[in-house]
């Protein structure tokens, strides 16, 4: 794989050539210069090959990385959230809209990931304190049935 493949290919990855700058920590018109006018640096090369290599069924859309080592990473109702939110799926599409078109998507799947990070996070909010509720209740009954 040449320099501009593989950058090429991180462009699609990413989404944008903004976002890669963005995941890589430079600006824009590095990542259009690399492998076309200039060699991409070897500090980068590395991280980017692994990048490219990497699945994307670990990276939320909203720019969180979740480790496998997470509770509930391996389970797969995130794996099929993730695999619906994240831009690789639909990037072929994606690629053919305006810039405009596909900002107005990104921000719609932010939204949606807000979305769901708030509800999951009342309803677990829920499960606790039923769970509390529970306990106090058994230790209610044990006070109340002890001599």
């Amino acid at each position: 794989m040449t320099e501009r493949e593989l950058v090429t290919e991180g462009i699609r990855k990413a989404g944008s050539q903004k976002a890669l700058a963005k995941i890589f920590g430079v600006a824009q018109p590095a990542i259009s210069a690399w492998g076309r006018t200039r060699p991409i640096p070897r500090h980068v090369k590395p991280r980017l090959e692994d990048y490219v290599k990497s699945t994307p069924a670990t990276v939320a859309a909203a720019g969180e990385t979740v480790t496998r080592d997470e509770p509930g990473a391996g389970s797969p109702s995130v794996h099929e959230l993730v695999r619906l939110l994240h831009p690789d799926r639909a990037s072929r599409r994606l690629a053919r809209l305006p810039r405009r078109a596909r900002r107005r998507y990104e921000e719609r799947v932010l939204e949606i990931v807000t979305r769901v990070k708030r509800e999951l996070e009342e309803f677990q909010a829920i499960l606790e304190a039923e769970h509390r509720l529970r306990q106090t209740q058994r230790k209610r009954r044990r006070w109340r049935d002890e001599p």
